[in-house]
């Protein structure tokens, strides 16, 4: 897991980064502000754009959390619960500040950011794609990847219309709204005629989450989080996280109660200074969790 004085230095480098821009501030600045050592920074980071990808990495993997846990016990197919997984991108994003951040990534000559970015709409475009076809079913795949495009254009073109010009007063989630609505007819046309123009497997290649760690060493981060909240909190708080390392060792492991509670246990330690580690923990245990479907 990642080490607080890590976590640190990128949190004060994301103020500075939306306090003074992307490209005024300085590697010096960060090490000034977050009072550590050079050495200490590049042990972190080797460059100023590593230590950008790690924050936009932050807002991502809290994307992939938050998506995952709104889809555990539902209906794969429900649109809602896809329109609420679509609107967690911007609710994350605006939590984060990482509006700012992309703009200035976006005028930006760095060309390691721009490949980042392209990383990650690639796999936001692979997701969509993924999540349409659970909507709308198998034969919907060949049409998935060109709706998942134009969804997300509705939407990202919306957005900016919403903010510069239009004097109509609506919320994102209306924006959402409409373009599955739209996408209703696009994918319904689009089946029927097989008019499509992007490749079915173009999105195949989309970075999937990687499990660098057994069920044994899982297990044993997990018991490491409960040793080092010994005696901070009340003894009950850590029942959530024992129960999901019994019914992890059992024979026939119940995984839609493993998915619940994994999301109670988050939720509990949100708020407190174990937050952090525990939705580290808790996005390891959904990656396990996939593994053993």
């Amino acid at each position: 897991m990642m080490n607080d004085r890590k976590r640190q230095v990128i949190a004060v480098a994301k103020e500075l980064f939306i306090e003074n821009g992307v490209i005024t501030t300085s590697v010096q600045d960060i090490i000034t502000a977050a009072k550590i050592s050079k050495g200490t920074f590049y042990n972190y980071f080797p460059s100023k754009s590593a230590c950008l990808i790690a924050i936009i990495e932050q807002g991502n993997d809290e994307t992939s959390l938050r998506r995952r846990e709104i889809l555990s016990g539902q209906d794969p197919s429900d649109k809602k619960i896809l329109a609420r997984q679509i609107s967690i991108h911007l609710l994350v994003h605006r939590e984060h500040n990482l509006i700012p951040i992309f703009q200035a990534i976006h005028y930006s000559d760095d060309q390691d950011l721009k490949t980042a970015v392209k990383r990650y709409q690639f796999e936001e475009l692979a997701w969509l794609t993924r999540r349409l076809v659970d909507v709308y079913g198998k034969e919907s795949a060949t049409a998935a990847p060109d709706c998942a495009v134009m969804l997300y254009g509705i939407i990202q073109f919306l957005m900016h219309i919403r903010k510069n010009w239009s004097k109509k007063n609506f919320e994102p989630t209306d924006i959402i709204d409409f373009a599955i609505r739209r996408t209703d007819a696009l994918m319904a046309d689009m089946v029927q005629t097989k008019d499509t123009f992007l490749e079915q497997d173009i999105f195949l290649k989309a970075r999937k989450s990687k499990i660098h760690y057994t069920k044994s060493e899982l297990i044993g981060q997990m018991k490491a989080f409960i040793s080092s909240i010994k005696g901070q909190v009340a003894p009950e708080s850590n029942q959530l996280i024992q129960f999901m390392m019994d019914e992890m060792q059992a024979e026939s492991p119940r995984i839609s109660i493993i998915e619940s509670v994994n999301r109670s246990f988050r939720e509990m330690y949100s708020h407190t200074e174990y937050g952090h580690e525990a939705k580290e923990l808790s996005a390891k245990i959904w990656a396990y969790i996939d593994t053993m479907k």
